[in-house]
């Protein structure tokens, strides 16, 4: 009850804020971020807000509220369904919530770990998956703008995680994307959700053994202070999606439209070579900072035990984890990442 009436007073104040227009010439706007001051969603926020000032003459007016400021990560994707935000940007598995169809790109094993940036850049551009899933965000009020790498998952634990066979049922926070409970399962872990802000603790108390994230969050969240050992098992990108309220977005004039899908669309890159330096200064910070941590790697055999695992036991029932529709779906990413992947290696060869 308390949290709920916590969430009806952000409604509150924050439509009361947007009300409140000096020129009725200046589009107002508001964008909420799933993470923190310094990390790539705000940062990239920001930047979308400083861009979008600059080049509308001040006539585009964005304000920005990193994680935490006006709710959860999963309050800000609501309130972009719902219009009280105009904007969020969070990550893909927050939003399975709201669009269902998105947690295909959750899939573990699906994407290649070289040219990720390349690979979403043709996936929006020529592919025909893309399509699909703007459809069904327009579907549910929203629409997606791009698709940001932002790092490989790394599984944080208490005790080592060497190889595939020592998960042995360790409690593990996950975001909260029905496919990604389904597949920490099929590992042998015991998953389950919680809010962003509320990991550190629970792992500091002992509810949790474990928790996944990027190299930037373990660092800016200091998840490395209460889990010293880390575990690359190479099976899922944290990828981000910046979005916009479908219904606030076609009001716009169609040069401010393209301004925005724009911007996003060519910061896929940018973005992707900056997170990768900063993933691996923030690895090299938290050894300094907690010597005790020590890195490891799944081996060949534990990923081909683990792909077969997902293959066998997931693939088969998209339809009743996801929707029938996502089923359908799934082909066609696939088969737009490995046009992709022919692509690339193409123009590398002319090289």
């Amino acid at each position: 009850m308390k949290y709920y009436a916590c969430f009806i007073l952000i409604i509150i104040v924050l439509s009361l804020s947007k009300a409140v227009a000096e020129d009725p010439s200046i589009i107002h706007a508001k964008l909420a971020s799933a993470e923190i001051e310094g990390d790539l969603m705000t940062v990239w926020s920001r930047k979308f807000a400083n861009y979008m000032q600059k080049t509308t003459n001040s006539k585009f007016d964005l304000t920005v509220y990193p994680y935490g400021t006006i709710g959860s990560s999963m309050n800000i994707n609501q309130l972009c369904q719902l219009g009280t935000i105009d904007f969020v940007f969070a990550g893909a598995a927050y939003l399975g919530a709201f669009v269902p169809e998105v947690d295909l790109i959750n899939i573990h094993y699906l994407w290649p770990r070289k040219d990720i940036d390349k690979i979403l850049k043709y996936i929006i551009d020529d592919g025909h998956f893309y399509k699909m899933l703007t459809k069904s965000f327009q579907d549910r009020g929203l629409y997606p703008l791009s698709i940001f790498f932002e790092g490989w998952q790394w599984v944080t634990s208490k005790a080592p995680i060497v190889h595939l066979r020592d998960i042995r049922n360790q409690k593990i926070r996950v975001m909260s994307s029905k496919m990604l409970i389904e597949q920490y399962k099929i590992y042998g872990f015991s998953p389950t959700t919680m809010d962003y802000g509320e990991i550190y603790s629970s792992l500091q108390t002992g509810v949790l053994d474990a928790q996944v994230q990027p190299m930037f969050a373990n660092y800016s969240m200091k998840f490395y202070e209460v889990t010293s050992n880390f575990t690359q098992m190479w099976a899922e990108p944290f990828l981000g999606i910046p979005v916009v309220n479908n219904k606030f977005f076609q009001s716009l004039p169609a040069s401010i439209k393209e301004k925005i899908l724009n911007f996003w669309h060519n910061e896929i890159t940018p973005s992707y070579l900056w997170i990768n330096k900063k993933n691996l200064d923030d690895k090299k910070k938290i050894k300094l900072k907690n010597p005790n941590v020590q890195y490891f790697t799944f081996t060949d055999n534990d990923i081909n035990q683990a792909k077969k695992l997902i293959n066998k036991k997931l693939e088969n029932n998209i339809d009743t984890i996801i929707t029938p529709q996502a089923k359908e779906m799934l082909p066609v990413l696939k088969y737009d990442i490995k046009n992709a992947v022919e692509k690339i290696k193409k123009e590398n060869t002319k090289k």
